[in-house]
């Protein structure tokens, strides 16, 4: 995938697993296509599903369970940090540069010596970049917005599944734990708690 250039020192040191190579040869077919693009074409051609960003729905939170190595997922957030259960608050379509609306695709989680995760990583893009890259996002909640682990969630549609369907690695996990058919959007923020 190219040379990636190391941003926080742990990318020098993680090693690389199998699920990630796996994971990295999929996207490498998609690579010459993102160069310059914004991050949700990334996710998007990770799982097949090109929809409007204006359909995504907030999934399951990263930290909440652990999503598999592939899941897309994205911030939450409207354009003044706060929560939202839409993709950039439901008023746009990403509003890059504000720190509030970002996309990537999940390769793994980081783990503290207490053995809860400490950071994410995952392979990111957006339109300043010529190629994919890894990135760690820490779990700090003094970063604001996408520089915080905490805020990224698994992307829902609409239809409050995920984003790709069955080519989405979520799907197995969120099919588990899926609303009942018909569920509202509110009821399924209930669920979340």
């Amino acid at each position: 995938m190219g040379h990636i250039a190391p941003l926080d020192p742990r990318l020098e040191t993680l090693t690389v697993g199998s699920d990630e190579r796996v994971l990295r040869a999929r996207l490498s077919a998609v690579e010459p296509e993102m160069a310059n693009r914004q991050c949700v074409a990334l996710v998007k051609a990770a799982v097949g599903d090109h929809r409007s960003v204006r359909q995504w729905q907030r999934g399951a939170n990263v930290l909440s369970c652990r999503l598999p190595i592939g899941t897309p997922i994205a911030t939450f957030l409207d354009r003044e940090g706060g929560d939202s259960h839409l993709y950039d608050g439901g008023v746009g379509v990403g509003a890059p540069g504000n720190l509030t609306s970002h996309a990537a695709v999940l390769i793994d989680y980081i783990d503290g010596p207490d053995g809860r995760p400490e950071a994410i990583l995952v392979f990111d893009q957006h339109a300043l970049l010529t190629e994919i890259r890894r990135m760690i996002y820490p779990v700090d909640d003094t970063a604001f917005g996408t520089g915080n682990a905490a805020n990224y969630h698994a992307i829902l549609t609409s239809e409050l599944t995920p984003i790709g369907g069955t080519a989405n690695p979520y799907w197995k996990t969120w099919s588990r734990t899926a609303p009942p058919r018909g569920a509202h959007v509110r009821d399924v923020e209930a669920m979340r708690g």
